[in-house]
């Protein structure tokens, strides 16, 4: 993942998945933990003060259907697109096409979207909760994901001011650098060693 620049490729994705000028992205799969009719409720009130549209980008699971519920009862449906599903190659692009990543789910076991708009150059909005502010660092807007007003502050203060959005930007692209699957491997790796040392020794120790 890295910011997609050429202009050709940025054309062909958004044609392809019929994507507006503008817009605020989310990435995942939508249940319960994501924290989806928020985020709805939050863009019914960002859609009135910014011309950007919502785009949900991935499958639906778990009770997905009670949590779209509010593009029906805020009558959003002609300011949200549902991509479904796409290709890898194409989130790349999508991330750096985006205003903004709004992501603040209750819960994330770690929150791979995260550094995936950071290393495309796209802002993010994030929670407060689960393994996120862990992952964000200082690169990300925190906010309470029951809070929908402030959900709603912090993303029009990345909209209203690219000042910010820029040095959320520079933020993330730093922080991305910390993370690499190298490093996960090799930390993963010594977990497991030192998990295997302390049961050698416990075993030693009951002989």
């Amino acid at each position: 993942f890295s910011p997609v620049t050429d202009q050709a490729k940025r054309a062909a994705v958004r044609q392809k998945h019929r994507l507006p000028e503008q817009y605020i992205l989310w990435v995942g799969q939508v249940y319960p933990t994501k924290n989806l009719p928020r985020i709805l409720l939050a863009f019914a009130e960002l859609r009135r003060r910014f011309p950007h549209k919502l785009v949900i980008v991935g499958s639906r699971s778990w009770k997905a259907e009670q949590e779209l519920a509010p593009l029906r009862s805020h009558g959003l449906e002609s300011d949200v697109i549902l991509t479904g599903h796409v290709p890898d190659e194409d989130l790349p692009a999508i991330y750096s096409m985006a205003g903004l990543l709004l992501a603040p789910s209750f819960y994330e076991g770690f929150g791979l979207c995260l550094l995936e708009a950071m290393a495309c150059g796209c802002p993010v909005v994030t929670s407060r909760a689960g393994a996120c502010p862990e992952v964000a660092g200082d690169a990300a807007a925190l906010v309470d994901p029951h809070d929908v007003e402030a959900i709603v502050d912090a993303a029009a203060v990345i909209l209203s001011y690219p000042q910010v959005a820029r040095m959320m930007v520079e933020s993330g692209l730093r922080r991305v650098k910390e993370f690499s699957w190298e490093t996960c491997a090799r930390e993963t790796l010594a977990l497991f060693e030192r998990v295997v040392a302390a049961d050698a020794a416990a075993v030693d120790r009951d002989r």
